[in-house]
This record gives C-alpha cells, structure tokens and sequence, in this order.
C-alpha cells in the first residue's frame, strides 16, 4: 500500500511521529477537547498514516488541520458539511482577494489621516 496523504504531509513537513502527537495532544488541550493517550495515539496515528483506518472523528480530523494548515482534500479526509462560520469565513477571503491596490492605498490614507489626527490632538480627542 502507498503513502497516504496524511503520512506524506507529515513528512513533507519533516515532523516526527512524537513530535505529530506532542502538537495534537497541545491543540486538542488549548481547544479543550479530550483526546487519545499518548500510547493510543501512537498507535492510531500509525493506522491512519498507513491507510488500516481512516481519521472518522471530527474533532481529530480538525487537529490535523489545525497542525498541518492543510484542508480536508489535502489531508486525504472526506469533506464535512459546512459550517456557518466557515460560510462567512470563505465570503470574507473572497471579498479580501477582491480588494485592489486602490482600495488598499485609500485605506492606508484613513489610516494615516487617523495616526497623524492622534499625534496632533491626543487619543482622547477621538473619544469626544
């Protein structure tokens, strides 16, 4: 059996197994979700790097993600349903990659007008 994605991620960025499971069992504490022991988790990820098993729960699928930067296809997972925030996220980056040079030179103007209205008459002028 081949390389699966997973496993081929996880080497194309030169990360260990122990290093895979130190990273998912941080991320995991950090979003408060309860996962695998260490031990276990070797072992699954073994399954899963190897293709014996495929990443079915959600909340390990989304570590993955989360530690690789990678999306779902790029990972060898199947796709989810979507969610309403990441609906909103996907408009919010197409309306960023629509905005031109010219939006971003207006922007830096306001800003700058904005920095140099701060300088002159304080922050607390822009609370009144």
């Amino acid at each position: 059996m081949g390389q699966t994605r997973l496993q081929a991620v996880r080497k194309q960025l030169g990360y260990s197994a122990d290093s895979v499971i130190r990273l998912l069992r941080g991320r995991a504490e950090t979003l408060g979700l309860s996962v695998m022991s260490p031990t276990s988790l070797k072992t699954k990820l073994s399954r899963w790097e190897n293709g014996h098993e495929q990443v079915s729960l959600p909340h390990y699928r989304r570590l993955f993600r989360d530690i690789y930067g990678r999306t779902n296809a790029e990972l060898g997972f199947p796709d989810e349903p979507e969610t309403e925030e990441a609906t909103e996220l996907r408009t919010r980056l197409k309306v960023a990659r629509s905005i031109d040079a010219e939006t971003v030179k207006l922007f830096r103007r306001q800003v700058d007008h904005a920095r140099h209205v701060d300088r002159r008459f304080g922050a607390a002028s822009l609370l009144d």
